[in-house]
């Protein structure tokens, strides 16, 4: 019986090791084929199991730093040729707001698959109503400032769709 390359008679660290090398190195269903008929499909059931549980704990453990943000936008629209003008809001970030990224937007559009993995935030949205806009946006945090941005596509009655590009940056400012 053969393991990646090693021989059934090496330790069990060294056959760890190559289950290791061999799912890390190969598409993990052909490692999980390979070793299929052994116990060491056991170890690769859990080991994968444990990784992903680790992976969902620690994308969920971060959280965007609470507090209150001054929050500036630059809207580009590539289809209007005067530059539209630069806003600044301040945000609060608590409790009741952690599941939406710190950007100010319509009260008519809802985020949803937002997402931090480590200082990284992302998230999809949605506007309903007579301007029927969708998006995606991405910011990169620490625990006072940020930069990032967003691609809205909109949809006016009568005319073509736009597309509409922001950019953010924020410092925090304080407690709320």
């Amino acid at each position: 019986m053969r393991f990646c390359g090693t021989t059934d008679w090496m330790s069990a660290k060294a056959i760890s090791w190559a289950v290791f090398n061999c799912c890390c190195n190969t598409d993990l269903a052909i490692c999980y084929r390979r070793y299929e008929g052994s116990e060491l499909k056991y170890f690769l059931n859990y080991g994968v199991s444990i990784a992903i549980l680790l992976s969902a704990f620690s994308a969920h453990a971060q959280q965007f730093p609470k507090g209150k943000w001054e929050v500036t936008t630059q809207t580009i629209m590539p289809h209007i040729m005067t530059p539209m003008p630069i806003h600044t809001n301040v945000i609060c970030v608590n409790n009741k707001t952690q599941g939406k990224p710190p950007i100010a937007v319509h009260e008519s559009c809802e985020f949803f698959d937002y997402k931090i993995i480590d200082n990284d935030a992302s998230w999809q949205m949605k506007c309903k109503g007579e301007l029927k806009m969708n998006g995606a946006g991405r910011i990169i945090f620490s625990s006072d400032k940020y930069k990032g941005s967003a691609i809205i596509k909109m949809k006016m009655p009568e005319s073509e769709p736009m597309e509409i590009d922001h950019t953010y940056t924020g410092r925090r400012i304080g407690d709320c």
